[in-house]
């Protein structure tokens, strides 16, 4: 189970800053000895094994402290600096390498904050995918979000990415690496697009069972979005499958996922139409595109479509309280009482 030994990790770790905090601000070695070694182990990444991870990682760019192994090549680089240093200064320099080398993941890290950054991600101004503060963020919170480091997850990367075309930036965006196995679909498959981005793999990662109102945690059926509101960093079902969230939309993109991951939603449940005020949507087909109708004889197709692991497609343009809405339906309909789903707020 990840979670436990994570979040005693992550414990161990607030531990030893609080008590050495002066000693790890005078040197990095120290750092990623006492803070970053440690997490990297608890997050299946083995600093002992030359087939995971490559200190010292040297290339024609440059030197990165850590790479992080698939296979061959690196899924990632990784900056350390010494507790309490400005990552930003890091940052420009750990992209170049992995741009020059085609690697899409960047790390830098100072043992209390860590960051995950994009090479290749289309906002020039900030690539970063997730950050997490130890001392900042719950200790439960920080596991949840460590998960995109965890070696099966990033790991599952091939770490090579197409090389971008030359133009000015922003950067188009990598074809994802790593892409589910597709069982064929009951139903057929008019526009399947194999162009379109695949909901990235996230493995569930159980929690032991803790009360609905745990700090933090919200049940579905009581969030109601205002302009502003902070996006959730979590999601978890019947408080036993627990998952990391990047933003408001991926909550829908999840509860989709972990109906597919349970059997309640096939391709022979689709369409999947959501009536609305005009009229009615399809929100998940085997398709992406409307099946025809009245309005629109030669059907239309999703405008941000989504395809997810069981190869389904899913509508992904809605706003935040949108994609909530889509959520407690899309549950409802295949029989969980959004109630038993519960967001995890900072």
């Amino acid at each position: 189970m990840i979670l436990e030994p994570l979040t005693a990790c992550i414990e161990q770790a607030k531990e030893r800053i609080n008590q050495h905090g002066l000693m790890l601000r005078g040197s990095e070695a120290l750092t990623r000895y006492v803070l970053i070694d440690p997490l990297l182990r608890a997050l299946g990444w083995d600093t002992s094994d030359p087939k995971l991870v490559r200190p010292e990682y040297r290339d024609t760019g440059g030197i990165a402290d850590y790479a992080l192994m698939s296979g061959d090549r690196p899924a990632a680089l990784l900056e350390a600096k010494k507790f309490g240093e400005n990552l930003s200064q890091a940052i420009d320099q750990a992209l170049y390498y992995c741009f020059r080398q085609r690697i899409t993941y960047m790390v830098v890290s100072d043992g209390n904050q860590w960051e995950l950054h994009d090479a290749f991600k289309r906002d020039d101004v900030d690539t970063s995918v997730i950050k997490v503060s130890l001392q900042h963020d719950t200790t439960q919170a920080a596991a949840l979000k460590l998960l995109h480091f965890w070696q099966p997850n990033l790991g599952a990367c091939s770490g090579i990415t197409a090389p971008p075309a030359p133009v000015a930036v922003p950067i188009a965006p990598p074809t994802p690496a790593y892409a589910p196995p597709e069982p064929a679909p009951a139903a057929p498959i008019h526009m399947a697009d194999a162009s379109l981005p695949v909901s990235p793999y996230q493995p569930p990662a159980p929690v032991p069972p803790t009360p609905v109102n745990e700090a933090g945690w919200r049940p579905l059926t009581s969030i109601s979005y205002q302009q502003g509101d902070k996006s959730p960093v979590g999601i978890r079902f019947n408080q036993a499958d627990a998952r990391g969230l990047k933003s408001w939309i991926d909550a829908w993109v999840q509860v989709c996922e972990w109906a597919v991951a349970t059997g309640r939603l096939t391709a022979a449940d689709c369409p999947v139409p959501r009536p609305s005020s005009a009229g009615v949507r399809v929100i998940v087909h085997t398709a992406a595109e409307h099946p025809p109708s009245g309005r629109n004889p030669g059907g239309r197709g999703f405008k941000q479509p989504r395809k997810i692991s069981n190869g389904l497609f899913i509508e992904t343009n809605f706003s935040p309280s949108g994609g909530i809405s889509n959520a407690k339906f899309l549950l409802e309909r295949v029989g969980v009482n959004p109630s038993d789903v519960d967001l995890l707020f900072q």
